[in-house]
């Protein structure tokens, strides 16, 4: 079976945005510039202690496996800022967009700035209709080794898919 990435042009929501970086970005199909100049990625704004992103695929769908593409700025991923960024980020799942109603599909506790990579993919069948990013400096996490001091987004794109992935 060929990968169908489900996401594409799903309607999307996310909790801060940064000037134009509007939720779409993630699941528009572009992100071969994965930069702010490209204007091809979500973007949260504002000094915050949490960040959620979220995609709609309108109905509840079989999820293969979900892949996240993060901003990298054309810079070396390890020694930049944006590693740090994305740390202790989770992937919920869901049939509602109530909090109280999402399952943990993955939460990082195990990536540092040096392991963390810029694009990522987490196999784990399951049915859902909604695939929400979250990232968190609540609880600490913010005084955590390698954490940013604040939550940000810096999603290029996010697939959804159904079938084999290759990205």
């Amino acid at each position: 079976m060929e990968a169908y990435n489900l996401a594409f042009q799903k309607p999307t929501w996310q909790s801060e945005t940064l000037l134009s970086y509007s939720s779409d970005k993630a699941v528009d199909g572009h992100f071969m510039n994965r930069s702010i100049a490209g204007n091809e990625c979500a973007i949260s704004g504002g000094n915050v202690t949490d960040v959620t992103w979220y995609v709609d695929l309108e109905s509840i769908q079989s999820i293969n496996s979900i892949s996240i593409m993060y901003r990298t700025d054309g810079e070396h991923w390890q020694t930049s800022q944006f590693p740090s960024t994305f740390l202790g980020f989770s992937l919920y799942v869901s049939n509602t967009t109530r909090i109280k109603d999402r399952v943990l599909y993955y939460h990082d506790d195990q990536y540092t700035t040096l392991s963390i990579p810029p694009e990522l993919t987490f196999t784990k069948p399951v049915q859902a209709r909604y695939v929400t990013y979250y990232n968190s400096r609540k609880g600490g996490l913010s005084t955590k080794p390698g954490y940013s001091a604040t939550a940000s987004l810096g999603l290029c794109e996010v697939q959804v898919f159904v079938g084999i992935t290759e990205i």
